[in-house]
């Protein structure tokens, strides 16, 4: 399923966020006026951010200071635009224009590449996102935008197809005059590929990855120079870090030192902390003194529902909320915040030290087991405002309808928690139902409801096996990256015994969270070790949850 891809022109991204409450009938209207903008849009011509939001929507916005932006940035964002729409509306293959075709057939009619197609989806060519069920989807382009495409591009689509791949002889050709030059004249990797373009008729950066892919594959690499580690490659190391890939095998990958790669691993994170963490910026860290008390260090952890049906009903089965444990609770979520902060701010942004770091992100971990609990304690007041404001049970509304609905009350619910300051008295209950209550309203203004239901006619029910996200896993955005996904957890019921209990105890998985240190003391090995084997048992378990997931898919 490809990813949705995140739109760069901030004026599109803040009209796309003001289009999500959309009815489907107007987000329907809104691509199809996104797809037929293509067709007019100068890539050299400046546009008023007013005038595209009015092609667009079809409304006249009054904006203050409205944004002049560059016809060429435009293009390259409109079918992140018009894709993203496409996923508000669930848009359905039949929901797509006769004659439309996928990716693959698109590719075989112009004799290019899958990649050649991304490509040109940031210059103008658009694509619809269509799904026939959850987790699978696929991109597809209608007759018009593909018409419209090629009457504008009809040169360059003749050069791609005409394009001839370097075949293996080429290369070694290639390679061997590269190792002449760099013997003889001492030339770069740049200055080899600039020679070799002009002799060979190719395009130079095609023959720079020719001797790249040779470098990084050859245990007798012709150039030597790396140079520092950039953006791209520091991005790599990060997501490898992520997915406990063990670091010696990412430098092999990126021919770099270990230390190179770990320490471009520690900036990563520490410039992923900084973003995470600007709203604490001068706090004190007044509440600490809670951080023993039961309720924080105990009962944390547990994944949510992961159906609709399921949720609904533990919803109807949590007790109320107990006021101290609650005050209690949302005092220490926010010290855990503002005492990561404090850490953040002390650490040596030229060289980060990976103890700090990882204090920091224990302490995030820890701050959002609690408010995951402060959300679960507050289900019955969500589902209940819901129900009230809806004048139904919630049962009887479609699945992915209630899916979204719910989606937001919980974001909402989340951010409430944020903002929550157990200082200042208060119970969580009554902010959470106005806001959860101005949700409900809108969405029943977004889907009006009939008077009177037709004769004979039956309330829908809620099937069985409807999917919904974990809302312990979305109350805070460090959880995507540097927590357990839920299948992981769920994964833990498999793993050996050893496994298990360590996983527990450094993910607060039923207790508090352990950093590193805390975790290799209670195991009575070194640190380094500790750190190993956690990778090790990382990787374990995401194959666990791949069996897991082969398994329910047969």
């Amino acid at each position: 399923m490809p990813p949705l891809p995140r739109l760069r022109v901030a004026a599109l991204a803040d009209l796309l966020g003001q289009l999500r409450f959309a009815s489907r009938d107007a987000l329907m209207r809104d691509l199809d006026r996104a797809e037929s903008l293509a067709r007019d849009i100068d890539p050299d011509t400046l546009y008023d951010e007013a005038w595209l939001v009015e092609q667009i929507t079809g409304f006249s916005p009054r904006l203050e200071e409205p944004a002049t932006l560059v016809g060429m940035a435009v293009l390259a964002d409109l079918s992140a635009l018009v894709e993203n729409l496409c996923d508000l509306a669930s848009l359905h293959p039949d929901d797509a224009p006769a004659g439309s075709i996928d990716a693959a057939a698109l590719a075989d009619r112009w004799q290019v590449s899958r990649k050649t197609i991304d490509r040109y989806r940031r210059q103008g060519l658009i694509a619809r996102r269509v799904s026939d069920r959850p987790g699978r989807a696929w991109l597809v382009f209608t007759p018009v935008a593909v018409e419209a495409f090629e009457r504008r591009h009809a040169e360059e689509l003749a050069r791609a197809s005409g394009f001839t791949r370097i075949d293996a002889a080429t290369r070694a050709r290639m390679i061997r005059r590269a190792t002449r030059y760099r013997r003889r004249f001492r030339a770069s990797l740049n200055e080899a590929a600039l020679r070799l373009a002009e002799r060979f008729g190719r395009s130079h950066e095609a023959v720079r990855q020719v001797l790249l892919r040779h470098d990084r594959t050859s245990d007798q690499p012709i150039f030597a120079e790396t140079g520092p580690i950039d953006a791209r490659e520091m991005r790599l190391c990060l997501r490898a870090a992520d997915r406990a890939i063990e670091p010696s095998l990412v430098a092999r990958r990126l021919r770099r030192s270990a230390p190179v790669i770990r320490r471009a691993v520690n900036i990563g994170r520490l410039q992923r902390l900084r973003v995470w963490l600007p709203a604490h910026h001068g706090e004190t860290d007044e509440h600490a003194g809670v951080l023993s008390h039961p309720s924080v260090i105990s009962g944390l952890g547990a994944p949510g529902p992961t159906d609709l049906l399921d949720l609904l009903e533990e919803a109807r089965q949590t007790p109320p909320p107990v006021l101290e444990v609650e005050r209690v609770r949302a005092a220490a979520a926010r010290a855990l915040r503002v005492r990561a902060a404090a850490t953040v701010a002390s650490i040596n942004p030229g060289s980060p030290q990976s103890t700090l770091l990882d204090r920091a992100e224990t302490d995030l971990r820890w701050s959002a087991r609690l408010m995951a609990e402060l959300l679960r304690a507050q289900l019955p007041t969500i589902i209940r405002t819901l129900t009230t404001r809806l004048g139904r049970p919630p049962e009887e509304i479609r699945a992915a309808s209630l899916r979204r609905l719910l989606d937001r009350a919980f974001d909402e619910a989340t951010q409430a928690i944020v903002d929550h300051d157990p200082g200042a008295g208060g119970r969580l209950a009554a902010r959470i139902s106005l806001s959860v209550d101005r949700i409900a309203e809108r969405w029943l203004r977004e889907h009006p409801q009939p008077t009177e239901s037709g004769p004979g006619r039956a309330a829908g029910r809620l099937p069985r096996g409807a999917p919904c996200t974990d809302f312990t896993r979305r109350v805070a955005p460090w959880q995507a990256t540097i927590d357990l996904e839920s299948r992981h957890v769920r994964a833990l019921s498999a793993a050996p015994e050893e496994v298990r209990r360590t996983i527990e105890l450094r993910f607060g998985l039923g207790t508090r969270p352990l950093t590193l240190d805390e975790l290799a003391t209670s195991l009575g090995v070194s640190r380094i070790g500790v750190a190993r084997f956690e990778r090790r048992m990382i990787r374990d378990l995401r194959a666990l949850a791949r069996v897991d997931a082969h398994a329910a898919a047969r």
